[in-house]
Order: C-alpha cells, then structure tokens, then sequence
C-alpha cells in the first residue's frame, strides 16, 4: 500500500469516526418529544370511557321566557345569590340577575332531596310570576354523610355509576318547567384525605394503578368528577338548560394529601363542559379556624390569577354575605368550639376594631364574661372589591335567608 492510499484509508477512518461520534452526541442532546404511546403509568391511570346513552333522556325543556325579557343579562354577565329557607312569609328576590335556589341535597341513597320549605316547584313559580326576566337555577349538592361518601367514591370511579347518576338528576330536572338550569355544588363528600382515598377508592383500582404515584391517583379521580360534569351538561343541554359548577379553589396544583378537595377540581376540563365555573373564594378563615378574613383581597386575587390564567370567560367568583362569630382567648385565639354563623347586621353591644378587605372586625363580651371576635363581610364593599380583582367578572354571593 503506497503512503497516498494509506493516507486516504486513515482520512476516511477519522470522517467515519467523526460521523459516529456527532450522530451519537445528537442523540443525547436532542430534543425529547413525547410520542403518541403513552406511558405506563399514563395508559393505567386512564379512566375507561363509558358513553351516556342518551336515547331516553328527557328532553323537556323550561318554560319559555315572557317577549319582554328579550333584554335579559347574558348569563355570564349576570350577577346572582343564592338563597336558602325561603320563608313563605317573603316574597321573591328582586335584587339580582340570577337567584339559584340552593334546595336539593344527594344523598348515598342516590335520592335528590329538598332541603326547605315551599317546594321548590312553588318557589321557582313565585319568583317567576314577580320577576319573570331573571335567570332562575337549582343547586344540587352533596351531603357530608359517611353513606354518601361511599356513594361519591362509586360514582367518581365508575362511568356506569355516573351514566345511572346524570339519568336521575335529568329526570327530576325534566319536572321544574321554571328552572333555567342546574348548579353542582359537589364538595362534602369528596375524599379528604390521602387515607380517605385509600381507604373508599382504592378497591376501584388495579393492584398495579394502586402502586402508582398519590398525585396520579388523584387525578384518576379528577377524571371521573369532570366526566360527570361532561355529562350533566350534556343532558341539561338536552332540555334547553344550563350547567354551572360550583367549585372549590386553591392557589397552587401541588397535590395535598390532608386536604384533597380542591385539587379534584380541573378548572380547564370545567371549562371545557360547563355554560360556567363558579369559584367558591370564601372560607379562608372558617368556624374551626381562629378568627380573620372570611374572604381577604389579596387571597382571593391569587385564587383568580391562578385560575384564570388567559381565560376568564366562564368564570364568576363566590362571595360571601355572612360572617362568622368566634369565641376567643386573651390572645385571639379560638376557643370552645365551632364559631357561629352571622347572617344578620353588627349588634348594638359589638364594638368595632377595623375594617379591611371589605370586611368589619368587631369584638364583645358576652354576659358570662366570654370575649368575643366577629368577621362579617360587608356586601357592596365586597363586591365592589371582587370586581376589581376580577375586572368585572359576575359575582355570585353565598347566601341569602329569605
């Protein structure tokens, strides 16, 4: 071999190796897309999908709206309360867009119940007759009941139980010719904690998807609650009805394992279904809290920006019309029990502390010498406060006794 030849053999060597070398490193450092198999947990934390036979769903839809209120506020622009023990001493509500009567309760029994005094049929009708243009709903929540918590584990792990569940709710919805719509109010009844998962849910699931990750069996919920939302929109749309959620808030996605609630709530999958996303921005500071802000500004802004993210077209934020009433050490702190519920106006005897975030901090002393700290919202400073954290979006107050 002649010393050219060699050369050109050696050259040839290094450009190979060369080659080699860069196709290797390329592999390494190139991008990672994600192909269209799925992974293994990804494929075995996929709820089955069970289609909503909706051949014998009913289709009767409200009754039509007087020609007069062909100048009614678009339901994502309607301001509203909800109202509860409407006494028959009362009349109608005037003062809103939309009052959803928060009558019905599910129960483990797979029963609808209503919760007060008139029927809501007679409800529904008077509020029409006296104000016929607004936008009237019907809330169906959940009960706290261990009966029911089994009942919500069911539903929300099987697609079966939720086609039999949406069946039933459109059925009794069917009979209200005055009700423009639903709201699902689903919260008490859901898993608490990682135990309570393990505890109601787990039999629902694979050995193997039993092994997978905490957060990923959450999600596995996730999907049912959403589907059942899919669903119940579907059939309300069947009558010429609406479907609103209301549901609960949080400010950040990493999943808790002592208070799961909140992370069930998929609010971009909520979206996707629901006519609106109600969200419920109250409670900061609850009856087994010690005393502050039921509802403060800076809170409930971080609530909506984590929400809303580029779009708040479905949303409305929930306000809070009550208060609540702590007994309190020499410190502030709690003591004695749950607080108790303000619905009222501030009492002669209370003395005022502060006022912030539209809220008034009183304090007494009551007659067995037990010092007291009262929060109560202040309603139109309260909205007034929503909507500019929100730039205009509807409000809906929690609640009203009428």
């Amino acid at each position: 071999m002649t010393s050219r030849t060699r050369w050109i053999s050696i050259s040839v060597v290094l450009v190979v190796a060369v080659i080699v070398a860069l196709i290797w490193n390329w592999s390494l450092i190139k991008p990672q897309y994600k192909t269209s198999k799925p992974s293994t947990v990804e494929r075995i934390m996929k709820q089955p999908i069970v289609a909503l036979k909706t051949a014998n769903l009913p289709r009767t839809p409200p009754a039509p709206r007087p020609p007069q209120c062909k100048a009614q506020p678009r339901l994502l622009e309607a301001h509203g309360v909800w109202v509860v023990n409407w006494s028959t001493n009362n009349g109608p509500l005037p003062v809103a867009d939309l009052v959803d009567f928060a009558w019905l309760t599910w129960t483990g029994e797979n029963q609808i119940k209503e919760q007060f005094n008139p029927r809501l049929k007679t409800a529904l009708a008077r509020q029409a007759d006296e104000y016929p243009c607004q936008w009237r709903l019907v809330t169906l929540s959940d009960g706290h009941e261990e009966a029911t918590r089994i009942a919500m584990a069911k539903l929300l792990m099987s697609g079966a139980a939720r086609n039999e569940h949406v069946t039933r709710i459109a059925e009794f919805m069917s009979h209200q010719p005055q009700a423009h719509g639903l709201t699902l109010d689903y919260e008490f009844a859901l898993p608490t904690t990682s135990q309570e998962i393990s505890r109601l849910y787990s039999r629902y699931l694979t050995a193997e998807q039993r092994q997978a990750p905490f957060d990923q069996q959450v999600d596995y919920i996730t999907q049912g609650y959403t589907d059942l939302v899919a669903k119940l929109t579907q059939a309300m749309h069947m009558q010429d009805r609406i479907l609103r959620v209301a549901a609960l808030v949080r400010e950040q996605d990493q999943v808790s394992t002592t208070y799961v609630p909140p992370f069930i709530m998929d609010y971009t999958g909520l979206r996707q279904h629901a006519n609106q996303v109600i969200l419920m921005a109250y409670n900061h500071h609850w009856q087994t809290s010690d005393p502050g802000a039921i509802s403060p500004t800076t809170w409930v802004a971080s609530i909506w920006e984590h929400v809303a993210t580029d779009d708040e077209s479905k949303l409305a934020l929930a306000i809070p019309s009550y208060g609540y009433d702590w007994k309190v050490d020499a410190a502030g702190k709690r003591t004695g029990g749950s607080a108790k519920i303000i619905t009222g106006s501030a009492q002669p005897n209370w003395t005022k502390l502060e006022t912030i975030d539209g809220e008034h901090r009183f304090s007494y002393t009551d007659e067995a010498g037990l010092k007291h700290e009262v929060w109560l919202p202040a309603p139109d400073e309260k909205q007034q406060l929503a909507e500019s954290v929100t730039s205009g979006a509807p409000t809906m107050i929690w609640r009203v006794e009428y």
